[in-house]
């Protein structure tokens, strides 16, 4: 489980149509692409996204981020798929979705919903499963990139 920014590193690569491919070192079958560097961004956020939930659906690891190298990006999941990460710290404790829920006091089929990506959930239960956990959650605002 890692702490501070959850966030990718990605490299963009142009291909043979002058699109901007989008690798992501860390999650390898993550790959989108986008017509310049604003929309490959976008579409990265969205794709990294989706590679995570496919990791938790599958019960498959989901790696701490490497280091940011020189002309790579930091790429965010959106905040929900973010705050999932629940799902790390789950497989980090090695406890399972019915620790937690004994440990929350609810019954397992809520804490499954936690974890679900597909599931939305209320800030304040991802909080408190987190916090169960020893992990707290910080929120930083800042003005996205002009697109």
């Amino acid at each position: 489980m890692i702490t501070g920014c959850y966030g990718f590193s990605a490299r963009l690569e142009p291909d043979e149509e002058g699109r901007l491919v989008v690798h992501f070192p860390d999650l390898p079958e993550a790959l989108t692409d986008g017509a310049d560097e604003a929309e490959a961004l976008t579409e990265a956020a969205d794709c990294l996204s989706e590679a995570l939930a496919a990791r938790i659906v599958n019960n498959e690891d989901i790696p701490s981020p490497s280091r940011l190298r020189p002309r790579q990006y930091l790429v965010a999941p959106d905040a929900t798929m973010a705050l999932k990460a629940l799902y790390g710290a789950l497989r980090a404790r090695k406890m399972t979705v019915a620790d937690l829920a004994r440990r929350l006091g609810i019954d397992d089929r809520k804490a499954v919903r936690l974890i679900d990506p597909r599931a939305t959930s209320r800030l304040t239960s991802l909080e408190a499963a987190l916090s169960a956990l020893g992990y707290a959650i910080a929120i930083e605002v800042h003005e996205k990139p002009a697109a």
